[in-house]
């Protein structure tokens, strides 16, 4: 097989490769999106359950301040029965400063029982925006993926028809210079492409010059040549200027 016919092989071999690689890159590229768009959500139902969480315990606090209050009511009305049962003034002093004192710890319990009430409702505010902000969310994200899975359904089958395009090429690949073929493989794992022109006397795939002499050669197409400064396959492309 002729220089020509050699280079013009590679040249199908590399345009199907490319769009293996545009293929396989989208392919893999899907499942991180998915993912990523995912993990929105799941951080939305995190601080849902955290704000759940915090819900509980405030509950749990503002109903131990009311225990805490009904337990000082019983101390005051059991002191208000003792005041009746002491004969000496400075004992009845004692009792009624006692009962004031448990008066201000009702009286403290009570705002604190307001406070606590205050912030359920707060929080109870918020669980109901954020659920119904997740459920947009999860709506969006259900659509997204869809699209997404779809779309990568599609791709898998594009890409599935391009490595049979590629098996396709064998025939012609065998009537290729085995060492051509090997050295095409090879760059191909490191840099793509591989198959570039020469544009204004400089290599079409790391732009460093070529000399005059190597130009000429390479329009002959006598012999496969090489980029001296990347090793690419360099070929001339028609209608390129010399000057």
């Amino acid at each position: 097989m002729s220089v020509r016919k050699q280079l013009k092989v590679i040249e199908k071999l590399q345009q199907v490769d490319k769009e293996i690689n545009r293929l396989e890159k989208l392919i893999e590229k899907i499942p991180a999106q998915i993912e990523k768009e995912e993990s929105s959500v799941e951080r939305m139902e995190q601080q849902h359950k955290e704000l759940v969480d915090q819900r509980f315990d405030l509950i749990k606090r503002r109903d131990k301040k009311e225990l805490d209050v009904k337990a000082l009511e019983t101390k005051i009305e059991k002191k208000q029965g003792d005041r009746f049962k002491v004969s000496k003034q400075e004992e009845f002093d004692k009792i009624n400063a006692s009962i004031e004192s448990l008066k201000q710890q009702v009286e403290d319990n009570d705002m604190q029982y307001l406070v606590l009430d205050e912030e359920i409702g707060e929080v109870e505010q918020e669980i109901a925006s954020l659920m119904a902000a997740t459920q947009e969310a999860q709506g969006e994200v259900d659509e997204f993926v869809a699209e997404r899975k779809a779309q990568l359904k599609k791709t898998q089958a594009e890409l599935e028809k391009q490595l049979e395009k590629r098996e396709k090429l064998k025939d012609e690949m065998r009537e290729v210079d085995e060492q051509l073929l090997s050295r095409y493989e090879k760059i191909k794992l490191r840099k793509f492409p591989v198959l570039v022109p020469i544009m204004e006397h400089v290599c079409g795939g790391c732009y460093a010059r070529v000399p005059a002499q190597r130009i000429n050669e390479v329009r002959q197409m006598r012999s496969i040549f090489y980029c001296e400064s990347c090793s690419r396959i360099l070929y001339w492309k028609e209608g390129e200027s010399e000057t």
